[in-house]
């Protein structure tokens, strides 16, 4: 049995539509556009990414977020009176499953943040088990 679970294919629908498209575009779009790196980052509780240097010496299948670009996102979300839904990152060449290293950088359950892999064909979301 996988240490995770797969939740659903991306459905955010607290604000509807639109930003739920809106959204998985933008992310999808991003990864698409960076084939020889991982992108990754934050999202808002208002549905925003927060895009995070990737700063891992293997960017290819690995990604790190820069420590300072990582409190200057949280910085700024809470200056905006908003919290973190999730982190996201992309496997631009890879499968949308998460991978060993993955695993072992899985952020703290305890922040209760939702876990999104970005593809060049979707975002999909994740659960630690």
């Amino acid at each position: 049995m996988e240490p995770y679970t797969w939740v659903n294919h991306f459905e955010l629908v607290l604000e509807g539509f639109d930003i739920q498209y809106q959204l998985k575009h933008e992310l999808v779009k991003a990864c698409q556009t960076s084939p020889s790196a991982e992108i990754c980052g934050l999202i808002d509780t208002r549905m925003r990414p927060h895009f995070i240097i990737n700063d891992h010496p293997e960017p290819l299948h690995n990604f790190k977020m820069q420590e300072a670009s990582f409190r200057r996102t949280i910085e700024l979300i809470c200056a905006g009176n908003d919290g973190v839904l999730g982190c996201f990152h992309s496997h631009p060449q890879g499968p949308a499953t998460p991978s060993k290293g993955d695993l072992e950088g899985w952020p703290d359950t305890q922040l209760d943040w939702r876990y999104f892999i970005v593809t060049i064909n979707g975002v999909f979301e994740y659960r630690k088990i």
